[in-house]
């Protein structure tokens, strides 16, 4: 895997250093995750935040490489009531570095479309769930749940690496863009046997771009 991690990261960067910069600039917008178990039921759903910058750099006429870095947050809090009530919380910190292949659909108007697709590697940085039950005999709190912690072994619950495969299109008005993607989660994020874990990923985005 590491050796997977550096190649394309190598690619990259003789890629990005073969073309000519088209515009930098800084994107935010909303975020949300739902994580599948096994064949593709849903087990969870988080929202949130996305923050960071972005470049576009162009191959040539309408084909451009678009790629940035996201700070991705994302939460959920629950509440289950019966007998007794429990309540958890789950916060998810993470990394995005999408790297994408644009299309812009010429329109002979000052309103651009264009259209994209690719990979988006992500790096998780913490992802925990914490816990309240109520009941007649009063609060009790259980541990705090940390997927990426390590136990004496060296293993972990989930793996902190996923690589998405996106599609997305959005709309070009000056320096101001307008995005919608989509992004399916490629690995097994889970380290155990028992079952498997995908991560798919929605964003809706405003950019500024210079």
């Amino acid at each position: 895997m590491k050796k997977v991690k550096f190649l394309l990261a190598s690619l990259v960067i003789i890629a990005a250093s073969s073309l000519n910069a088209q515009g930098f600039g800084v994107q935010a917008g909303y975020s949300n995750s739902t994580t599948f178990i096994g064949e593709g039921d849903t087990l969870s759903n988080l929202n949130g935040f996305h923050v960071g910058p972005i470049a576009e750099l162009t191959i040539q006429g309408p084909f451009s490489l678009q790629y940035g870095l996201f700070y991705n947050y994302q939460t959920k809090q629950e509440t289950y009531e019966g007998v007794v009530t429990a309540k958890t919380s789950t916060t998810f910190h993470s990394v995005d570095i999408p790297v994408h292949l644009a299309f812009t659909i010429p329109t002979g108007s000052p309103v651009g479309v264009f259209v994209f697709g690719g990979p988006s590697f992500n790096v998780g940085i913490s992802k925990k769930t914490t816990s309240k039950v109520t009941s007649s005999l009063g609060t009790f709190e259980p541990p705090t749940i940390d997927y990426y912690k390590t136990d004496d072994n060296g293993d972990s619950r989930q793996s902190r690496f996923d690589i998405q495969m996106g599609v997305g299109a959005g709309i070009k008005l000056q320096n101001l863009q307008l995005r919608l993607s989509y992004d399916w989660g490629l690995l097994d994020t889970n380290n155990s046997d028992n079952y498997s874990l995908t991560r798919d990923e929605l964003k809706a985005s405003i950019a500024f771009v210079l």
